[in-house]
């Protein structure tokens, strides 16, 4: 008997009418919100963008996803906040599908179930709704993946540096390539002949970090704007350790199914022990919440509620290292579908620990990634995962929509 997952992956229009109706339904939702958090900057200016004046805001990103809206603008005739809403879905619609395309490649036997968990992870799916550059930067990452799995490498760096365009510190995603094509051929063996050969297939990779490199000495940093509260060389594991709490969060059903996985590691020897100890001073040493942007409207700003909660105790500090350290033991037990691609954690780590302001947002490429090439769970652990992340949606959104909370 035909399963609803067969006949939605046999009947893939309906099935991209489903998810799309959802989206213009939420889309509705939204039509009297008003202006949300970064939107106060970034819808003035598409808005100055699209009436010929080109002066730069106090934005930090390049203004790459400003330009494609205020293009939307002029082709359109539309220029409400609704307005603008409704056309940035656009990019959240094509990465939904790009996204299909990448499950096909990747884990074609539960390319829906996996499509509806990107559909509705909740960090990302809010995004689809509101002005913000992340859609836009992830799609673009998304499609360059694409084509590096197609191994077409020339497209794969084009857009990649297009997504620099959105969010310049893509740039770790565009290296990501080459490293990973090195990898793929050589292994660790280094030599000179073996990294000519691999700029000769991904030379475009190349140019996108060179460009990188001459936007940062011309610029004097990597922010466009606020340069202070995104200064380009100050490490911190801050999103480090908090990744993993969303990690535990946004992944529960799969932790709870990995249980019996992390006991026997924890069991296997003394290095799992050796481990779980660095593991535990570098948070306890390292792990801050000192960002001002990460202490002010708690009430509002979820993420900023629990740093600042966890943030006043000792106790509090120690506590929350318990699903960070859980979380981090469930990805050591969680192979990958494409082994050399457990490059990307060594990129997620270089991509996080340059960002001092701890946000969520910078997770959605990593946890994109993961949930492309992990493998699968049972099937009912697969299914309760949709249903969890349906039963979160729904007790956000009507937060989001009337401006009560945000993430």
């Amino acid at each position: 008997m035909e399963t609803f997952e067969t006949y939605l992956k046999n009947n893939r229009v309906v099935f991209f009418l489903m998810l799309y109706s959802i989206v213009f339904f939420v889309l509705y939702l939204f039509r009297n919100t008003g202006i949300i958090c970064d939107e106060k900057e970034n819808y003035p200016q598409i808005l100055n963008f699209s009436n010929g004046d080109y002066h730069l805001l106090e934005i930090s990103a390049v203004p790459g996803y400003h330009a494609c809206m205020a293009l939307l603008f002029k082709v359109t005739g539309w220029t409400s906040l609704f307005a603008a809403r409704s056309l940035t879905i656009i990019f959240g619609c094509l990465s939904v599908f790009v996204f299909f395309l990448l499950t096909l490649r990747i884990n074609p036997e539960s390319s829906v179930l996996k499509t509806l968990q990107f559909f509705l992870f909740p960090s990302i799916f809010i995004y689809y709704f509101v002005l913000y550059t992340d859609i836009l930067s992830l799609l673009l990452v998304m499609i360059m993946l694409l084509f590096t799995l197609d191994k077409r490498y020339i497209l794969a760096g084009i857009f990649g540096i297009l997504s620099m365009c959105i969010r310049q510190n893509n740039v770790l995603w565009v290296a990501f390539i080459p490293a990973l094509v090195y990898f793929e051929k050589f292994q660790t063996q280094l030599s000179i002949n073996n990294i000519i050969e691999t700029f000769k297939t991904t030379w475009v990779c190349f140019l996108g970090i060179a460009l990188f490199i001459l936007f940062v000495i011309l610029n004097k940093g990597v922010a466009v704007g606020d340069s202070a509260s995104h200064p380009a060389f100050k490490f911190s594991t801050g999103n480090l350790f908090f990744i993993l709490f969303c990690f535990f969060v946004f992944f529960l059903p799969m932790h709870i199914a990995n249980i019996p996985k992390v006991i026997a590691y924890l069991k296997s020897g003394i290095w799992p022990i050796i481990l779980s100890t660095i593991f535990f001073l570098l948070y306890w040493f390292t792990f801050k919440n000192d960002h001002p942007y990460n202490n002010i409207a708690m009430e509002y700003f979820i993420r900023n509620h629990i740093l600042v909660f966890v943030a006043k105790t000792p106790i509090r500090i120690l506590l929350f290292f318990v699903p960070i350290f859980y979380a981090f033991l469930s990805l050591l037990v969680t192979p990958l579908k494409l082994k050399s691609w457990n490059l990307f954690y060594v990129i997620t780590v270089l991509f996080l620990l340059p960002s001092w302001l701890i946000e969520q947002r910078y997770y959605m490429i990593p946890f994109v990634i993961f949930m492309l090439l992990r493998k699968d769970q049972t099937i009912f652990v697969e299914r309760i995962t949709i249903l969890y992340y349906v039963t979160i949606l729904c007790l956000m959104l009507p937060q989001v929509v009337t401006l009560k909370t945000f993430f």
